[in-house]
């Protein structure tokens, strides 16, 4: 499955290497959504659409978009997975939209402020 993903966004660069350090159990790519293989990989796709919506495609086509790309990366991986399948049967719903709409309010919020990855390590500290 391939994970596009905003390069410039220090949420989706955080959320790529914990998915890398958490071992998928299948095959994961990630694919930087301004690139020139996202265009020539997936030329059907609103690209643009796609930096404002975490975006899933599958080996056979299928795409995924906001929640349930979400549910598809907690899915790909072990630790995950049996509550991605939760969440996909419905089962902790508010929880999902919870996750899935304050990410994006981080990134909003991220994204106005003009806070990169610098200002947020110092922010941690």
């Amino acid at each position: 499955m391939t994970v596009l993903y905003d390069p410039d966004c220090p949420v989706c660069r955080a959320s790529k290497r914990w998915m890398l350090l958490h071992r998928p159990l299948i095959d994961v790519r990630f694919v930087a959504v301004n690139s020139r293989l996202a265009h020539q990989r997936f030329p059907q796709l609103d690209l643009a659409a796609c930096v404002r919506e975490i975006t899933v495609v599958t080996d056979t086509g299928h795409v995924y978009r906001g929640e349930a790309a979400f549910v598809m990366c907690l899915w790909s991986l072990r630790r995950t997975r049996s509550l991605a399948l939760q969440m996909a049967r419905g089962h902790r719903a508010p929880i999902l939209r919870a996750m899935v709409s304050g990410t994006g309010w981080f990134r909003a919020v991220l994204h106005h402020s003009g806070c990169d990855e610098s200002c947020q390590t110092r922010m941690s500290r």
